[in-house]
C-alpha cells in the first residue's frame, strides 16, 4: 500500500513538471546544462548515501530495510543517467555527494535528504532543455516515491497538503 501511495503520488510529477522550464527563446548552454544536472547529480549522489546509512541502521535493528535499499539502488540508475548525460554535454560529472542533511535518526535523515534533492532538482529543471529534462524528471518522481513512504514510517502525512496543492491561500497572499 505505502510504495502504491508513493508511486500514485510521483506519477503526476513528470505532467506537472513538463510545463516548466526556461523560455522557448531562451536556451541554456551545454555547460550550465551541465552545471545544473551536476547539481541534480550531487543530490542524488547525497540520497545513495543516506540510503546506505539507513539500510545498514535497519539491518543491524532488523528491521526490514529491502524497500530503501531498492530505492538505493533505483538512485544510482538514476546517478548513472545524470552522469551519461552531463558527459553527452562535454562536461564532467561531480563524483562528492552534496552535503548529507543532518536528523535525529538515518530515516528521518534520509526523508530530509529527499526532500532537499527534490527541492534542488525543481530548481534546475526550469533551466533545461527538453532534451535533459529526462533524468531529472525520474530523479524526481522516484525521490516522490520513498518520500513518501518514509514520512508514513516517520509518522509524518506521505502527501502534506503544501506539497500537493501549495500553501493555504491565507499564507500565498
Amino acid at each position: 500500500m505505502l510504495a502504491a501511495s508513493g508511486a500514485t503520488l510521483a506519477a503526476g510529477a513528470p505532467v506537472a513538471l513538463a510545463a516548466c522550464g526556461a523560455e522557448e527563446d531562451e536556451d541554456a548552454s551545454p555547460e550550465r546544462e551541465a552545471e545544473l544536472l551536476n547539481v541534480v547529480l550531487a543530490q542524488q549522489l547525497a540520497v545513495v548515501e543516506a540510503a546506505r546509512e539507513a539500510v545498514d541502521i535497519g539491518r543491524r535493528q532488523e528491521q526490514d530495510a529491502n524497500s530503501i535499499f531498492g530505492h538505493s539502488v533505483e538512485r544510482q540508475k538514476s546517478a548513472r543517467a545524470l552522469e551519461t548525460a552531463i558527459t553527452d554535454l562535454g562536461g564532467t560529472p561531480v563524483t562528492e555527494p552534496a552535503e548529507l542533511v543532518g536528523a535525529e535518526s538515518a530515516a528521518e535523515g534520509l526523508a530530509r535528504q529527499l526532500e532537499t534533492s527534490i527541492a534542488a532538482s525543481l530548481d534546475a529543471i526550469g533551466e533545461l532543455s527538453p532534451e535533459q529534462r529526462e533524468p531529472v524528471h525520474t530523479a524526481i518522481v522516484e525521490d516522490a516515491g520513498l518520500l513518501a513512504e518514509l514520512r508514513v514510517v516517520l509518522g509524518e502525512d506521505p502527501a502534506p497538503d503544501a506539497f500537493v496543492m501549495g500553501p493555504p491561500a491565507e499564507e500565498a497572499a
